[in-house]
């Protein structure tokens, strides 16, 4: 079954009957019906986009400010991957053998030392299979390699056969397609679209291949928050983009199958997509106005606190990587006795910055909780 997106291909496998979905090469796109509704929006993109550029290279303490929103994003992006997997282990699928606390905190360290992935001039491909192994770990034992076997997204379905449902593409198909993705990513004779355009496209491309085992998900969305510092568009790969789909994570679907099975066109999805990039820089612009608040307010507390000093402003920016904290870790990191430590987190304490987590009397934990509020 032939379809200007792409083509279904019946398989038969060990008794099974099931169909897969091969993208057509994003290069065979001739134009687009770039509509007033999907070109109010794509203005709207970026001008908001625009302004939170501006706003991340005029925040003097953004070193500081980006773990928060790094944070954000691995949350909300790993909170979908719980979803999804939750689905697919109900089939059978294998689970990870990682935590999805380690995940967020190895997700928020890619966007974060993302320049490294820029720096040795690495393709695409390259740049797709690093951002897997740096984010589940080697978890799935396919670090860095693309997926060998059949991915079935819906599993159960896949055993009927008969019907079209949209299984990614056989094996020997992904490489094809990952192919014609590297060429449409490095090719002049795309410039005609809108740089925004292109990546929507990219996404979309990206998410219908589903070229690992495990993990597709974190790392489409790690992949466009880079696309878009490759291409100028913002300085850090940080939009919460995982926020907007954690609340439209079936949508997300819908209009991909849209795509897929119907002739609406590539144009539904990228008006989707500009809806996505919209709400995620509104959220972004809100956050960033937020945290920025949040640290001007508690650095006002402190430095006109009698007992401030340069101990209490280590620990207080150290609370902005790490927004939970206990006395005994302290000491080890800011070269301090435990006692000295100690009486620095209950200064913290008494300005109201942090807050006790516990009711031990001893190793407490200690967090906060403005911050997290506003991250959470």
């Amino acid at each position: 079954m032939v379809r200007s997106q792409g083509s279904y291909f019946r398989k038969y496998e060990r008794g099974r009957t099931y169909h897969t979905f091969v993208p057509a090469p994003l290069q065979n796109i001739n134009n687009l019906d770039i509509d007033n509704q999907l070109m109010s929006l794509l203005v709207k993109a970026h001008s908001l986009l625009g302004k939170l550029n501006g706003m991340f290279s005029s925040i003097s303490e953004m070193n500081i400010l980006k773990f928060s929103l790094a944070q954000y994003e691995a949350v909300c992006s790993v909170e979908i991957e719980k979803r999804e997997r939750l689905h697919n282990e109900r089939y059978g699928a294998e689970p990870y053998t990682i935590s999805y606390e380690k995940i967020v905190a190895l997700y928020a360290n890619l966007l974060l030392q993302s320049e490294m992935l820029f720096s040795d001039k690495m393709s695409s491909l390259d740049i797709i299979k690093r951002c897997h192994s740096l984010i589940l770990n080697d978890n799935c034992g396919e670090s860095e390699r693309f997926r060998t076997t059949q991915l079935f997204t819906y599993p159960k379905a896949a055993t009927i056969g008969g019907h079209p449902y949209c299984n990614p593409p056989n094996p020997n198909e992904v490489m094809i397609a990952l192919t014609d993705l590297e060429k449409y990513l490095t090719s002049n004779d795309t410039c005609e679209f809108d740089a925004i355009i292109k990546i929507g496209l990219v996404y979309y491309q990206l998410s219908t291949i589903c070229p690992f085992l495990l993990g597709n998900g974190l790392v489409d969305r790690a992949f466009i928050n880079l696309l878009l510092v490759c291409n100028k568009i913002l300085p850090y790969p940080l939009l919460c983009l995982s926020d907007y789909l954690l609340d439209g994570d079936i949508l997300f679907q819908d209009i991909l199958g849209l795509v897929r099975e119907s002739f609406k066109g590539y144009e539904t999805w990228l008006k989707f997509f500009l809806k996505m990039l919209i709400a995620s820089a509104d959220k972004a612009i809100k956050l960033l106005d937020n945290i920025s608040q949040l640290r001007q307010s508690d650095l006002e507390k402190l430095r006109s606190y009698e007992k401030c000093s340069s101990l209490l402003l280590a620990l207080y920016d150290h609370l902005w990587k790490s927004p939970v904290v206990e006395a005994r870790s302290l000491v080890s990191l800011l070269g301090v006795s435990y006692n000295t430590a100690a009486k620095a987190v209950k200064d913290l304490c008494y300005l109201g910055i942090l807050e006790q987590l516990d009711f031990k009397e001893r190793y407490r934990r200690f967090g906060y909780e403005k911050l997290n509020n506003i991250i959470s």
